[in-house]
C-alpha cells in the first residue's frame, strides 16, 4: 500500500514492517513495529555501519563495469567456439569429399562469401578453413586471457569491499 508521500508499506505475515523510501536520496529505512499479543520483533542483521567513501563507490561501480565485461567475454568466447566448431566441421566435411576432379584435374567446392557461392578448388577451400580456425583458435586464446584478467580484478575488489562493508553489500553474480 502507499501510505503517503514517499512512504510504502509492506506486510509480512504477522509482522508489519514500514519500509520507508526518501525519494530525494532513495535510501530505504526500517522500522519493525511489532503488533498483537503474539507478535514478535524481526531479527535484524548486524550489518556495518561503514561510510561510503568515493573511492569505495568507485570501487563497486568498477566492480560492476567488470561483471558486465566478464559476461560479454563469456559470451563472446562461447559464439567464437561455437564457429569453431563449425569450421571444424566444414573441415572434416572436406576430408570426407570424394574427389570429383573436372575436366582439368580439380576439384571444385561451393564455398560462400558474404551471400554469394564461390566455385572454388577444394585445396583452396581447405587452406581458407584451416586459417579461419587458426584465427579463432587465437582470438578465443587471447579472450580467455582477458576473461582471466577481469576475473583476478573482480576477485581482488571482491575482497577489499567485503573487507569492508561485510554483510551489507552483495557482490555476487547472481
Amino acid at each position: 500500500k502507499n501510505c503517503g508521500r514517499g512512504q510504502k508499506v509492506v506486510t509480512i505475515l504477522e509482522n508489519f514492517i514500514w519500509l520507508k523510501f526518501d525519494p530525494f536520496h532513495l535510501k530505504p529505512i526500517t522500522n519493525h513495529l511489532p503488533l498483537g499479543r503474539n507478535s514478535r520483533m524481526l531479527a535484524q542483521e548486524h550489518e556495518s555501519e561503514a561510510v561510503v567513501l568515493r573511492e569505495d563507490q568507485n570501487d563497486i561501480n568498477k566492480f560492476a563495469r567488470l561483471l558486465n565485461e566478464k559476461l560479454e567475454l563469456e559470451q563472446t568466447i562461447n559464439l567464437r567456439k561455437e564457429l569453431l566448431q563449425l569450421h571444424s566441421d566444414a573441415s572434416d566435411e572436406l576430408v570426407l569429399l570424394e574427389d570429383d576432379s573436372s575436366a582439368d584435374g580439380v576439384t571444385y567446392v561451393p564455398f560462400v562469401v558474404g551471400d554469394v557461392f564461390f566455385h572454388t578448388p577444394k585445396d583452396k577451400v581447405e587452406a581458407k578453413i584451416e586459417s579461419a580456425k587458426k584465427n579463432l583458435e587465437e582470438e578465443v586464446s587471447e579472450l580467455e586471457h582477458k576473461l582471466e584478467a577481469v576475473k583476478a580484478e573482480m576477485q581482488r575488489l571482491k575482497s577489499h569491499l567485503y573487507a569492508k562493508f561485510g554483510k551489507s553489500i552483495n557482490l555476487e553474480d547472481d
